[in-house]
Parts: C-alpha cells; structure tokens; sequence
C-alpha cells in the first residue's frame, strides 16, 4: 500500500475495500487464543504488581 511512485499508490476507495479495512477473512479461532492469552498475561500482572 504505500508506494513510492505517486502512480502506482492505491485510491482511498480501494484501500477501503482492503481486507485489512473490511476485516474479511479474519481467522477467529487464532483471534479467540490470541484473546485468552492476552487475558491470562493481564492477570498475571495485576497479581504481581498487588
């Protein structure tokens, strides 16, 4: 997406349209265990930090 040549940049239309935007083909089991480990570090630093 970001490109040196001003020709050969995308529109902002398109980049809209990107799956980073529109979140399409997202793989929610590796979003699901991403969640739960974030979880469980977020406890385990609040258990220290007390």
């Amino acid at each position: 997406m970001l490109v040196l040549n001003p020709n050969e940049r995308w529109t902002a239309p398109q980049l809209l349209e990107h799956t980073w935007i529109t979140g399409a083909n997202v793989n929610t089991a590796q979003l699901t265990g991403a969640l739960i480990e974030l979880r469980k570090f977020t406890a385990r630093r609040k258990f220290k930090a007390a």
